[in-house]
């Protein structure tokens, strides 16, 4: 038996965040499977028409009219030109490629992330499929993760709640970026979330140990002072009603000391497994983007900073190894998993 310790992270640029309604889960699979969102009012394309309604009451009156008439097509639309002229401006002129799209299925019973990959595409009319969706205005999507309802980050059901056909929930970028990467770098901050999965409430003394488990670890195995300041000064945000996030908000060269040290946690735990049923164990830390930049920020030191190296001071420090082990059954005890390990939401 192998086991593979592997985090990967994530860069993120600046983007912005939409939920975007399925029909009551209608068009969901058609979203889902084809890739891509779509908007209605098929007669409505041009997007100097609807640029120029915000400034020209002519062009407003018109495009007014014609959604009336579009309408009068369809008794289960309630006319609100207002309300359909913002939804058409946000999913042709505000959307943009990279921004993140959440859609809901029936009963939002599961929600899908995923990143706009394209400027809007015109479908031609006779392409749309008898029983799908009808819209021919859409964007491609490539997802990227799905989550059960009951599973999702609880700060995110107010994001979910709008009745809207498209709403902006950029407010929310916090809590969708740790539902779509458990470790990720942001305007120079390093994100880091495990996932408490007990049920049972969260005790004081297990609060104590999330809040300075990698601060005492990397004491212990002595890291140097670039990476356990900012260990030491990293910001923790959890949910004390489990189940929930716990999200870690570090700088600079901390990432690598939070790595380090998740790295050790995840060889601990499958060395108690490969005791049992024997095999062997190796890791590695796949950096997604942000490998170059991660060492250009890091400060100046005598020698490299090596995450191996961080690994190995802790495994070979006897203090570093009895808190490590102490931090392990506070995770287990709470079912906690890292951001390596899936957690049964995808």
């Amino acid at each position: 038996m192998k086991e593979v310790a592997e985090f990967v992270i994530d860069e993120i640029s600046e983007r912005h965040y939409w939920f975007v309604r399925t029909n009551g889960g209608e068009y969901y699979d058609d979203y889902f499977h084809e890739g891509y969102i779509a908007v209605g009012f098929n007669s409505i394309i041009d997007k100097s028409v609807i640029e120029k309604a915000e400034t020209d009451d002519v062009y407003k009156r018109a495009l007014y009219e014609k959604i009336k008439l579009e309408s009068e097509t369809d008794e289960e639309i309630k006319i609100k030109p207002g309300l359909i002229i913002n939804q058409l401006k946000r999913f042709i002129v505000e959307m943009n490629p990279g921004d993140i799209v959440l859609i809901p299925s029936e009963n939002s019973k599961f929600i899908s992330f995923g990143e706009i990959t394209s400027d809007v595409e015109i479908i031609n009319p006779d392409d749309v499929q008898e029983d799908g969706c009808p819209f021919i205005k859409r964007r491609k999507v490539k997802w990227v993760k799905t989550l059960k309802k009951e599973s999702l980050d609880p700060y995110l059901y107010k994001a979910i709640m709008s009745h809207h056909v498209i709403t902006d929930v950029s407010d929310s970028a916090t809590f969708i970026n740790r539902s779509m990467s458990t470790m990720y770098v942001e305007n120079g901050r390093a994100h880091i979330t495990l996932r408490v999965e007990s049920k049972e409430s969260v005790k004081i003394a297990d609060i104590n140990t999330l809040l300075t488990c990698f601060e005492d670890i990397a004491t212990k195995a002595e890291f140097p002072t670039e990476i356990l300041d900012p260990i030491a000064k990293a910001d923790l945000k959890i949910n004390v009603q489990s189940p929930g996030p716990v999200e870690y908000i570090t700088f600079g060269a901390g990432l690598l000391g939070f790595g380090a040290i998740l790295v050790a946690i995840s060889l601990y735990r499958a060395g108690k497994i490969i005791e049992k049923v024997g095999g062997s164990c190796e890791f590695k830390i796949g950096l997604k983007g942000v490998a170059f930049k991660m060492k250009a920020n890091s400060p100046t030191t005598s020698a490299a900073l090596d995450t191996e190296q961080l690994v190995s001071q802790i495994i070979n420090s006897p203090e570093a190894m009895n808190r490590l082990k102490q931090v392990v059954g506070t995770l287990e005890k709470l079912e906690t998993k890292l951001p390596n390990e899936k957690d049964g939401q995808d």
